[in-house]
């Protein structure tokens, strides 16, 4: 998700000589509701720098995606198109149980994050790992997280904890073997047995 900028007007505010002829008292009404609108884009500027997925207007694309209740779902296409940030937005709803569109699963749950390179997935701050964590800053009402583990991580939300774990083909298929999770984002093309074996996880946490 691109990191959002919200430009504010400068904080010396300027009458116009329209409302400085009418009245002072006019004048420094003006002036006041300048000064509060100022004040709340800061704070909106702030909440938006700390959760960017605030800022987020999905393209027509993303949306159809976002709303598509199918259990797996393929979202493909050129750079640039806002597949990392779809998947990381999707994630994130779900992990703090404010999906608009889908059930949201009830904690505790885990999400594997799955790619072809760890370090690329995990530590690179426009990708997948990265986008996720930064919409539970430390603090915030809607949750925190922790790093558990070398490719682990706890969001600890309202409703409960969630672990979000980053997985890549890299690594044996035994790593994903067992599991059930209910939630499992793939961001990059990844080896036809890891993915197979991918699939059979989700189906697993499907009852199937």
């Amino acid at each position: 998700m691109a990191k959002s900028r919200i430009i504010l007007p400068p904080s010396g505010l300027i009458v116009p000589p329209s409302v400085t002829a009418t009245s002072n008292s006019v004048a420094e009404a003006y002036r006041r509701r300048c000064q509060d609108l100022h004040s709340r884009l800061r704070d909106l500027a702030d909440r938006v720098a700390r959760r960017p997925v605030l800022a987020y207007v999905p393209s027509p694309l993303q949306l159809a995606a976002h709303m598509d209740l199918r259990p797996y779902i393929f979202f493909g296409g050129a750079n640039g198109l806002g597949k990392t940030t779809w998947l990381s937005t999707d994630l994130t709803w779900t992990a703090e149980g404010s999906h608009p569109f889908r059930r949201n699963p009830k904690p505790p749950f885990t999400i594997y994050a799955v790619s072809n390179s760890l370090e690329k997935l995990c530590y690179e701050e426009d990708q997948l790992i990265q986008l996720i964590l930064c919409n539970f800053p430390e603090g915030h009402p809607s949750g925190q997280w922790s790093q558990v583990g070398d490719w682990t991580w706890k969001l600890y939300t309202k409703r409960g904890e969630i672990t979000l774990a980053a997985k890549s083909d890299a690594q044996s298929i035994k790593q994903v073997a067992g599991g059930a999770p209910p939630l499992i984002g793939i961001d990059e093309q990844i080896k036809e047995p890891y993915f197979d074996e991918i699939l059979a996880r989700r189906a697993r946490s499907r009852g199937w």
